[in-house]
């Protein structure tokens, strides 16, 4: 069969031909005879050999003709005049011209009015609809009709106000929530987008159409910038627009944010008119509204405690046993370790639901990553027991200048308070919160190290010694797998979950006055748990100074009536940060020396060598510096001896066999070489039960150590110096021969065991300015300092510039243990630094942190109940981000908000009024930390996928210290040298048993008759 056209014949297919209906449903008879020029085909027969067919080509033609004029005449075109078409044309031509010419007759009028030209645009956009393409018939009437387009414009600005006012009345927008704290957390770009998307469709295709041509992600650019900020941003301030007081939320958080920035206030009004924000008068009214609710969600936190704590009607009781995954047969509490050093110095006889938590430092298996997995969890039988939670302040200050000084008028330093509360990780209000000992029950060696916890300090550096050989030396990254890094615990996934925590903020009074820490104490009251008279008491957290001023608060309000009015609600607990600063500020006091500029490998040479230029003497003011400079140096001088007992002279040099058995063995020997712990002096040779004191001076001539009672002294009222005679004060404060202490040129003595005062005038002497000996030339002021001198001899044989690597090495890879047991939140291990960091606040005079450190070792031996024993050792860290080994010190934490509060408070005048501080302190810290976390995840939800920035890449730097330090041999012991700055340096440390026993027993009896007061 042929096309009724074209008369091609049909393409066969599998069943039948490749055709068409010449008259079908889309084509009509009327349609036809249009498109031909009234053409009459015969009408569709319901019997297929009687009707006629055209070609797929041709029926496209025919339904396109209709509308174009170009596809009639290629319709035309491919006509055959032999074909059923063709013919029925020809015929027509024929019979209307008498002499057989043909034509092309005019298409007939169905109109007496003649047709104008101006409204064939309606009848092409008609088609258009008819045929529905409405996208062309709109564009046609768009660009041909400026009517037709203004009143397009009218519908949508009328359906689009009408959408936008149903959306506003119906929708729960997020911008539409009240003020507080929770409606800032649920404030949401995507469910905005979602809603106008939905209920607004005109405004958000406008929108997202003007920024975009991939409606579909929301992205633009090559970087795949998210848009979905932005678009929640305008949608935001149209809704605001609309509905100034209904539709505010994010307005209001942006006046906030500003106001926390710093900005002018007339910024306020002036933003406010562009739609960014609200004015100022009403971010006044948002931040007291906000200020008068703050704390809702730690008084919940308080309030669920209350409730288990005091065993109302509602609550479980309050020492509901707690239920391990692994064996829920196991729930008597009585069964779980009470303190960190049982657990490492005895097995218990029975599986508890705590198992000891220092096993791992015998069992090797504890250093995979599948010990995490394997360890159970600790739960309670009842979800909605509360974890507990505690506490920490700190001062917070400002300097304020005055413009104009005078006698009477000068600079201030304006000092408050600043405190924050973080909710447990690890559970601890299952244990007894009654049961306690007196402090001098508490045998004095459980102030010392045992040999199990000696262990475990050496375990951690050995493995902190294996991580630095395998980051740096290429013959060991064939074991990068094999030592772990980090120690996992009973609660390493506990620990890895970020903390929930609560800014309180600042507290209107002064830390640096009695009165004024009373009052910051009775603030912080607030939020421990009270029933009646009874207190369920709290950690609180902070450094030295705090700690030592909440003591001497409660022995202020040691004779009130009550245990609110006593504080006894709050019990102060040391922090590690202050405490790592005292430790290396103690390092570069002994090590760092402008004097050593020439010395190759003292702390003050490699600090200009490698450009360290922040670096200073002071800790605290280059904290960061310092600490990055000191694990720079200790890794460094590790690489060093590791490659001497290799015996290679290259870091990449990658020729030792038995990688792994070489790694354990060179780790092993640096550690046994460099360790150097303070020791004990006459250790186990006092009568502990007979209190005695130390003359002060070094040199006393009967005996030294003295009975108080033979002394007639109280031993508890003990002076801070005491010499036995009026000769020895007058010894230990004199010099010379002639104890005159007049001024002028001296000399010491060489032996150092010289009787006569070691350091003498040069003229009491006979020696004169011009016949000094040489700096290294030895010198006695007698002969029987010259014949006795042999101490001074092995002196000189002892190598000084080993000495001073060796303590250099030490002190940085135990701040690098420490800062990993802060990391991992392994609480036994702070506890053990604590302990071992003890006999150090001794020896280097540290009477606030020794008192601190006593303190602690006796509350988690017995002097503090359980739960507080407990809460001393596993939750003394917060994780702010959340992730394994992400945790900080709490005292750390404090210092991060404080930062935050001076920023906020810096725009602040002179005068700064109480409703101010309230602002500042209370939302500042508090809702602003809320806010930075809201704006965050607005923003870092819908960010790009970027590259995180690599760590700083220190291999250049490590390989130019091997070559300039190589060469010193400086981990070698080589006798009789020493660096001209320190040419007696020595790395031995010792204190005096009995001087450790007397001040031990003193703050025992101190810490006991404070609890008798207070009960």
């Amino acid at each position: 069969m042929q096309c009724a056209n074209c008369n091609k014949s049909f393409e066969s297919k599998q069943s039948g031909f490749k055709r068409r209906y010449l008259i079908n449903q889309d084509i009509s008879t009327s349609a036809i005879k249009d498109i031909l020029l009234n053409v009459d085909i015969t009408p569709k027969s319901e019997k297929r050999s009687e009707s006629r067919f055209v070609c797929n080509e041709c029926e496209k033609l025919l339904k396109t003709a209709s509308v174009g004029v170009k596809a009639k005449e290629k319709l035309f075109s491919k006509t055959d005049e032999t074909s059923y078409i063709g013919l029925k044309r020809r015929r027509i031509t024929l019979s209307a011209s008498p002499i057989g010419t043909p034509y092309t007759p005019k298409r007939p009028r169905l109109s007496s009015t003649p047709k104008s030209k101006k409204r064939e645009h309606l009848t092409t956009g008609a088609r258009y609809f008819a045929t529905y393409k409405y996208d062309k018939g709109f564009r046609h009437y768009m660009s041909k009709s400026k009517v037709a387009l203004k009143s397009l414009r009218k519908v949508l600005r009328r359906k689009i106000r009408m959408d936008v006012k149903q959306m506003l009345k119906d929708v729960a927008l997020p911008v539409k929530q009240s003020v507080s704290v929770s409606g800032f957390k649920d404030m949401n770009f995507a469910q905005m987008l979602t809603a106008f998307e939905s209920h607004a469709p005109f405004l958000y295709d406008a929108i997202v159409s003007s920024l975009t041509t991939r409606e579909k992600e929301l992205k633009r650019g090559k970087g795949n910038v998210s848009l979905v900020p932005v678009i929640g941003t305008i949608m935001s301030m149209i809704a605001y627009q609309n509905k100034p007081k209904l539709a505010s939320l994010l307005m209001k958080m942006n006046a906030v944010q500003m106001w926390r920035s710093g900005c002018k206030r007339s910024l306020f009004n002036i933003f406010n008119h562009m739609g960014i924000c609200v004015g100022e008068w009403s971010m006044f009214a948002t931040l007291d509204k906000l200020r008068a609710s703050f704390d809702a969600e730690l008084l919940s936190w308080k309030n669920d405690l209350k409730r288990h704590v005091f065993r109302t009607p509602d609550s479980p009781p309050a020492n509901s046993p707690a239920v391990s995954q692994s064996d829920e047969t196991e729930d008597d509490p009585s069964s779980f370790s009470t303190s960190s050093f049982s657990q490492l110095e005895s097995e218990p006889e029975e599986s508890s639901e705590w198992e000891d938590a220092m096993d791992d430092y015998d069992d090797d298996d504890v250093q995979s990553s599948e010990r995490e997995s394997e360890e159970p969890t600790i739960l309670y039988g009842d979800d909605t027991v509360p974890k507990g939670y505690t506490l920490c302040w700190d001062n917070v200050g400002k300097q304020v200048k005055a413009r104009h000084q005078t006698r009477n008028h000068g600079n201030k330093y304006k000092c408050w308070a600043l405190a924050y509360a973080v909710k447990n990780r690890i559970q601890t209000t299952q244990f007894d919160n009654k049961k306690v000992e007196p402090a001098e029950s508490i045998d004095i060696e459980k102030y010392l190290l045992n040999d199990k916890e000696r262990h475990a300090v050496r375990e951690r550096l050995v493995n902190m010694v294996q991580r630095i050989l395998v980051g740096h030396l290429a013959a060991f990254r064939s074991v990068a797998h094999y030592p772990c890094t980090s120690f996992q615990h009973h609660f390493t996934r506990e620990s890895s979950q970020k903390s929930e925590m609560f800014n309180i903020g600042v507290i209107d009074a002064n830390p640096s006055s009695t009165a004024g820490v009373i009052e910051i104490l009775d603030t912080l009251h607030n939020y421990v748990p009270q029933h009646e008279d009874q207190v369920h008491t709290l950690i609180t957290w902070g450094d030295a100074l705090s700690c030592e001023r909440h003591l001497d608060a409660q022995n202020a309000r040691a004779n009130a009536t009550t245990a609110v009015g006593k504080l006894q609600g709050l019990e102060p607990g040391a922090q590690e940060f202050h405490k790592r600063m005292l430790l290396m500020q103690d390092t570069m006091d002994k090590l760092f020396d402008g004097k050593s500029a020439r010395d190759k490998g003292t702390l003050f040479h490699l600090k200009n060598v490698f450009n360290q230029r922040s670096v200073s003497k002071h800790v605290s003011e280059t904290f960061n510096y310092v600490a990055e400079f000191l694990k720079f140096v200790t890794e460094g001088y590790v690489v060093l001896f590791a490659m001497d007992l290799l015996g290679i002279d290259d870091m990449e040099e990658d020729t030792i066999e038995d990688a792994e058995i070489a790694l354990n063995r060179v780790s092993e020997e640096i550690v046994d070489s460099i360790w150097n712990e303070v020791t004990l002096e006459n250790a186990g040779n006092i009568d502990e039960d007979i209190p005695m004191i130390e003359c002060e001076n070094s040199e006393c001539k009967n005996g030294g150590w003295f009975h108080t009672d033979c002394c007639g002294l109280d031993e508890d009222d003990l002076p801070d110096e005491w010499f036995c005679s009026s000769d020895c004060r007058t010894f230990a404060t004199q010099f010379c021969t002639c104890k005159s202490n007049q001024k002028g040129i001296m000399i010491e003595c060489t032996n150092t065991d010289c009787k006569r005062g070691r350091w003498f005038h040069i003229n009491c002497v006979g020696l004169k300015k011009g016949q000094l000996p040489a700096e290294d030339e030895p010198w006695f002021c007698s002969k029987f300092c010259s014949k006795t001198g042999k101490s001074e001899r092995s002196f000189q044989a002892v190598d000084r510039k080993f000495e001073y690597s060796k303590y250099l090495m030490w002190s940085g890879l135990n701040d690098l243990i420490r800062r990993d047991a802060v990391r991992n939140n392994d609480g036994p291990m702070m506890i053990v630094y604590w302990k071992q960091d003890l006999l150090q606040f001794l020896q280097r005079n540290h009477p606030k942190y020794f008192i601190l450190a006593h303190r602690l070792i006796a509350g988690v031996n017995g002097f503090l109940p359980p739960r507080l024993q407990q809460d001393l050792i596993w939750n003394r860290t917060v994780n702010i981000r959340g992730g394994h080994a992400s945790n900080d010190e709490a005292d750390l934490v404090n210092e991060f908000l404080n930062r935050e509060f001076k920023e906020s408070i810096r725009s602040v005048g002179p005068h700064t009024t109480p409703l101010t501080l309230q602002r500042h302190g209370k939302l500042a810290g508090g809702v602003g930390v809320v806010l930075d976390d809201v704006y965050k995840e607005l923003l870092d939800a819908h960010k790009a996928a970027h590259h995180t920035q690599k760590g700083l890449n220190r291999r250049d730097d490590m390989q130019y210290f091997v070559q300039l330090l190589g060469p010193e041999n400086l981990t070698r012991k080589i006798s009789g040298r020493h660096h001209s700055a320190f040419p007696k340096f020595t790395s031995e440390r010792s204190v005096s048993y009995t001087r450790l026993q007397e001040r031990v027993t003193k703050l025992s009896k101190k810490l006991d008759r404070a609890r008798r007061v207070a009960h």
